[in-house]
């Protein structure tokens, strides 16, 4: 759990039906600019249960550039073995397989977010939040492939962050696998969740891991250990982390960073 306070701190929760066209979509309900939107949601009408597993998430922030990324999953119900894909786009702030979400055109109230094609009953669930007198960034990152420190410079020093591990291999492609390791942190406190399924494994192979004290983590054919760091520190150079468990090819990751 998340927790942002203090008079310099203004946030909204809100939903949005993303309907069947592709025209921006201005939102205006949180009564401010926001530095932060997150975005989520199961891409599906609401209170609908679906025959299929569609979870996405993503950031944008208000940098000047409306910087965002996401990451999508689908798993197909009743298949013969598992059948299921991934997606992490890299300039869009939702992703599902049939369309994705261009967020942007900040002002005084609010943003907009224009989709690629028809959503048809689709709606997306957002947090937007203002943090006077912070820095934002959004920061890509590939997992190592040795073990040891690595840095990752938002251009201030950071207080907080919160990031995605992907099980992917590139960006902005429908890839087999599914699962994603959703890491926050302050200097004092870190945690994951982390997800892994298996495409085309009969009996299905799945898994998921929670870990308090964990600053990175990523989840490989089941085995909870596959991409693990802890935090060393923060500072005017960044965030920086220790890798202790690596994988031999590099995943995909970004993160969202806050301030001074």
């Amino acid at each position: 759990m998340v927790f942002f306070g203090g008079d310099d701190v203004s946030a909204h929760v809100n939903k949005v039906a993303l309907g069947t066209g592709t025209s921006a979509i201005d939102i205006t309900d949180p009564g401010f600019e926001p530095d932060l939107v997150y975005i989520n949601s199961c891409s599906d009408a609401e209170n609908t249960v679906s025959n299929a597993m569609q979870h996405s998430s993503g950031f944008l922030i208000n940098d000047g550039a409306d910087k965002q990324m996401s990451i999508g999953m689908t798993e197909f119900f009743n298949q013969a073995a598992g059948d299921l894909n991934n997606i992490i786009h890299s300039t869009r702030c939702f992703v599902t397989n049939t369309y994705n979400l261009l967020g942007g055109t900040f002002d005084a109230n609010g943003f907009s977010l224009t989709p690629s094609a028809s959503a048809a009953s689709d709606f997306c669930y957002y947090l937007a939040l203002k943090f006077t007198g912070k820095s934002v960034a959004l920061v890509e990152f590939d997992t190592p492939t040795s073990t040891g420190a690595q840095t990752y410079d938002p251009s201030f020093t950071p207080e907080f962050y919160w990031g995605m591990i992907s099980n992917l291999t590139a960006r902005d492609a429908i890839q087999d696998n599914d699962g994603v390791g959703l890491c926050v942190g302050t200097d004092d406190n870190q945690g994951v969740i982390s997800t892994y399924a298996e495409f085309g494994a009969d009996p299905t192979n799945c898994g998921c891991d929670t870990r308090d004290g964990v600053a990175l983590q990523g989840i490989d054919a089941g085995d909870a250990d596959a991409i693990e760091a802890s935090l060393t520190g923060f500072s005017g150079s960044g965030a920086e982390f220790n890798y202790s468990a690596v994988l031999g090819v590099a995943h995909k990751g970004y993160m969202f960073m806050l301030g001074e």
